[in-house]
């Protein structure tokens, strides 16, 4: 994925801005996209951690005021080697926590908690032909 992101974000402009959201957030709403939005006006960096049952530092969402900012290093640890490259490149960066919108799907524990909060996930119908499928 790192790869292919910073291959493709090379077709962009210099300075085009770049959001790079993790597909498996199933809270994600408008409304954290407008407030993600609104916290982009002073910050060359944006990073939001996943949150998940496991501890690895990943990255659920990532923005750049700048396509070649940061190096593309999603996996594990990537908030950590995201907030070090900013800091050794003296970028005006914020780590900001979003509950749950950045809670991630990569355990069973993960999914569990998704059955168990159903009603906070947009169109939870989807998310329930899924789990029946997956006997959860």
């Amino acid at each position: 994925m790192n790869k292919a992101l910073s291959e493709a974000v090379q077709e962009l402009s210099i300075e085009q801005s770049i959001l790079v959201i993790m597909p498996d957030l199933p809270f994600i709403t408008k409304e954290f996209l407008q407030q993600l939005y609104d916290k982009t006006k002073n910050e060359d960096v944006l990073i939001i951690p996943s949150i998940s049952s496991h501890k690895d530092s990943g990255t659920a969402a990532l923005y750049l005021r700048q396509r070649d900012l940061l190096t593309f290093q999603f996996g594990i640890d990537s908030c950590n080697l995201f907030q070090a490259e900013a800091e050794k490149k003296e970028l005006n960066y914020r780590i900001l926590h979003f509950d749950p919108y950045a809670r991630d799907l990569d355990t069973l524990n993960d999914v569990k908690y998704l059955k168990e909060h159903l009603t906070m996930v947009p169109n939870p119908k989807l998310f329930v032909t899924i789990l029946d499928q997956l006997d959860m």
